[in-house]
């Protein structure tokens, strides 16, 4: 990966100006190539995560004694997948022959449009996760070991639940307003986890470009 990456910027971020010191080209040459690497790395990193993660909701589905709703949260994992794995796909097909600055910057642009879509695709995601772990916790065999039953049958049967077309309303109604709540800030809450993750280095990539701008002056 290093030596490919490597290969991409022979002429340096400024390819043919004579008015920057080589030392100082291969400098920023080398933290281009620092970024990049870290950030692949972290992005294959996590891409395997999210596919672990959709197979592990399928398998606890499973010995929950609820396997539609492992196999539903499943599905949620399906978009998330797909997605990262074309913008990936965009990446690895970024000019090759185009200067290491100029390469940061479609870089930077890929990363800008990503980020755009999963934001879009998490205001989805997050509501319907939190609405598929409400349904595993009503529905799982797991609470018959201290209750006797599962929680659904415990609210229903109960004689104090209020029932409005066949629903408890009182669980409802505060399960709906989550769940609204959650799409309305599911972008919200989507940024502050990539700055968890990519946060450092995304800025590091800010950084770079700004200082490159500022010599390409």
């Amino acid at each position: 990966m290093k030596n490919s990456i490597e290969s991409i910027w022979k002429e340096g971020f400024l390819k043919n100006d004579a008015l920057v010191a080589p030392k100082l080209n291969d400098l920023y040459n080398q933290k281009s190539i620092h970024i990049i690497d870290r950030f692949k790395r972290m992005f294959r990193i996590n891409y395997t995560y999210v596919i672990g993660l959709a197979f592990l909701h399928l398998i606890i589905g499973w010995i929950a004694g609820v396997p539609l709703i492992g196999i539903f949260q499943f599905l949620l994992f399906i978009p998330l997948i797909l997605y990262s794995k074309n913008y990936r796909q965009k990446m690895e097909k970024i000019d090759k022959s185009l200067s290491s600055f100029e390469y940061l910057k479609t870089f930077d642009n890929w990363l800008k449009e990503t980020t755009v879509g999963l934001t879009k695709i998490y205001r989805f995601f997050y509501p319907l996760y939190f609405l598929g772990l409400i349904l595993g916790i009503l529905y799982t065999n797991f609470f018959e070991l201290f209750i006797g039953d599962t929680l659904i049958n415990k609210i229903m049967s109960n004689p104090d639940t209020k029932i409005l077309f066949g629903l408890p309303i009182y669980w409802v109604i505060p399960i709906v307003l989550l769940l609204a709540l959650l799409s309305f800030l599911g972008g919200s809450i989507y940024k502050v986890d990539l700055k968890a993750v990519y946060g450092p280095t995304m800025n590091k990539l800010e950084e770079l470009i700004s200082d490159m701008e500022e010599l390409r002056k």
